[in-house]
């Protein structure tokens, strides 16, 4: 497109601005007011549809999941694999056998089908993203939930406040996520 082009296209507003947030809100899209509940969850989360079916570009559902600080899911699998979009605040995902990996607004994962693997909220921080599921298959495998990867978390933040290491210490984590939400 040229610079002519783009200078005269006639802008229309969206059909659906059902995912646009709040004005203040300190997410990057609208979620609803009501909390989710599942056993899959260890606390409440909030889900929202930012690209639901049909779509004109054929995708498969884009899911935002919101999770409230100390909140995380079940080691879990998928059958078609998964793909992680982190959007607002700081969180924490592991693979099984793998150590846990911190994810930042624009961070992307994927996670092969089959791949076992638990995601949330890091210790001291509100946390979502975009879940999307390759081939819109939602089949998923539960297990137990990752207490003590998610205890050694809290651990490791609490060792780091102690010696001033450079590891990210909940107290980062909280200064990053407003750092993050100030630059948009």
């Amino acid at each position: 497109m040229t610079d002519t082009e783009y200078q005269h296209l006639t802008f229309v507003d969206a059909k659906d601005r059902r995912s646009e947030p709040e004005k203040g809100s300190e997410f990057l899209f609208a979620y609803p007011k009501q909390a989710f509940s599942s056993s899959n969850f260890n606390h409440p989360v909030y889900l929202s549809t930012v690209v639901g079916q049909p779509n004109e570009a054929k995708t498969p559902n884009w899911t935002y999941v919101v999770f409230p600080q100390g909140t995380y899911n079940r080691w879990h699998s998928h059958k078609t694999g998964q793909v992680l979009i982190a959007t607002d605040g700081i969180g924490y995902h592991q693979i099984k056998g793998e150590k846990p990996q911190i994810l930042h607004p624009g961070d992307v994962v994927y996670y092969p089908p089959g791949v076992v693997q638990w995601h949330g909220a890091a210790p001291g921080s509100k946390f979502a993203h975009i879940a999307i599921s390759p081939e819109d298959n939602h089949e998923v495998t539960w297990y137990d939930f990752p207490v003590k990867e998610y205890a050694a978390l809290e651990d490791l933040s609490k060792q780091a406040e102690q010696a001033e290491n450079p590891v990210k210490t909940t107290q980062n984590a909280q200064n990053e996520a407003a750092l993050y939400k100030d630059r948009r």
